[in-house]
């Protein structure tokens, strides 16, 4: 988690941080943002070990209805929840021992031999995916893509900017990515 953490926290940071600047910028703006961001923890293994993709959406939809919104991609089964604009209720990281695996390749912060073509870091689950959309084609249609570390403040901040092809890729294993 120190890995994912390192990385949002610089991606919050990175645009204040004086280059050719002569007055370095204010960072409050980003100090706020930091503040606000905050990850909800889901740990269960009797649920999600080895669950279905499908299983860990209905959970996750189910959480998002908990917090007051529904998502754009659905209806609303109460007319007192809000419509989800955030990243935080479109998509949830999954850490399983294979992402543990993978996260430990990982630098803690990124350095000049670090190989940015390696994408395989942890699972992310979209739930605006499903099986049967015409948007997200196989091997997308569940909802699953792996990202790097450093992948993950690109997926947080611009993509609810983006279409949905706009950030996803395939490595040439035929691996869903975020690739942004």
């Amino acid at each position: 988690m120190r890995v994912l953490s390192a990385n949002l926290r610089y991606a919050c940071f990175e645009d204040a941080i004086p280059e050719s600047v002569e007055t370095p910028l204010s960072d409050l703006p980003n100090q706020q943002i930091w503040q606000r961001f905050k990850t909800e923890i889901i740990e269960d293994r009797a649920l999600f070990d080895g669950a279905p993709p499908a299983a860990i959406q209905k959970h996750f939809h189910d959480w998002i209805e908990q917090q007051g919104f529904f998502l754009t991609n659905t209806k609303p089964s109460n007319p007192s929840l809000r419509r989800a604009g955030s990243s935080t209720y479109r998509f949830c990281i999954i850490i399983d021992a294979e992402a543990l695996r993978n996260l430990l390749r990982f630098p803690l912060r990124p350095t000049s031999n670090c190989d940015f073509e390696d994408h395989i870091g942890v699972k992310v689950l979209d739930v605006e995916c499903h099986a049967g959309s015409l948007e997200y084609p196989p091997p997308f249609d569940e909802g699953w893509l792996w990202a790097s570390p450093r992948e993950l403040p690109n997926l947080w901040f611009d993509c609810p900017l983006l279409a949905a092809d706009e950030f996803r890729n395939d490595d040439n294993l035929g691996r869903p990515l975020v690739y942004i």
